[in-house]
């Protein structure tokens, strides 16, 4: 476990360095997607493995601009969503292919605390959870959620994203994040 800890604060630097280098160039690596909104293969660590440059079904549905607009897919409108979508997921590539955990197969996974936590719906709480190898490789998460005002809570999230137990040949992303603005849903 100290294994662990000691490589997730080694690997701190190095996903702040690349968030940063992610919202620097975001604005340019959108003019170089193909039209189904994929960046080149130099550029995939940027991007979210699992979906386009134009989001998942719930930034779709709930967070990209213009929505309700039939131009939404179109233009100057298809570039600001998917300039949003970087910002919204900085160096995602990287910080699970590079810096991400892969517990491989016959791994053991436990959680402590309530792991209903979280901000969408709103479930204050605290819960720690790891995964560990067949071979002793251990990964780790800390997730807590506190409202503080009717409208945003504290989140943090560290370690690596082990929402549940990940699948065999998955990586979970490394995740070093401090919230104290973050919205929530009842």
């Amino acid at each position: 476990m100290i294994k662990a800890v000691f490589r997730f604060i080694f690997f701190i630097p190095l996903g702040l360095t690349m968030t940063a280098l992610s919202y620097l160039i975001a604005p340019f690596a959108v003019l170089l997607a193909s039209e189904a909104g994929w960046l080149p293969h130099s550029l995939r660590i940027f991007q979210t493995p699992d979906n386009s440059l134009d989001g998942d079904k719930g930034w779709k549905n709930e967070h990209r601009l213009f929505r309700d607009s039939p131009k939404v897919d179109q233009g100057w409108r298809r570039w600001i969503n998917r300039f949003l979508w970087l910002w919204r997921n900085p160096a995602h590539g990287f910080k699970r292919e590079y810096l991400g955990f892969s517990p491989g197969s016959g791994f053991a996974y436990a959680y402590r605390g309530n792991q209903q936590t979280g901000n969408r719906p709103l479930s204050n709480g605290v819960v720690y959870r790891q995964a560990t190898n067949p071979d002793g490789r251990t990964g780790f998460q800390f997730y807590f959620v506190r409202a503080w005002s009717k409208k945003y809570c504290l989140r943090i999230n560290l370690g690596w994203k082990l929402w549940q137990s990940p699948p065999v040949g998955e990586y979970a992303q490394h995740v070093f994040s401090i919230n104290p603005f973050m919205g929530y849903s009842l």
